[in-house]
């Protein structure tokens, strides 16, 4: 599964990575929750 943000610096991207590494399994999880709805139905779209 992937996660995808945008940044407009290297540093700024490489400071929200450390953060989001600092996170515990419920807290990334809770990060991703949007996103694995919208996944499944990308996935149901293609099986069709």
């Amino acid at each position: 599964m992937a996660y995808y943000e945008e940044f407009e610096t290297k540093e700024q991207a490489m400071k929200r990575e450390y953060a989001i590494k600092q996170l515990g399994r419920k807290e990334k999880q809770k990060l991703i929750a949007g996103k694995k709805v919208k996944l499944s139905d990308e996935r149901k779209e293609k099986e069709d």
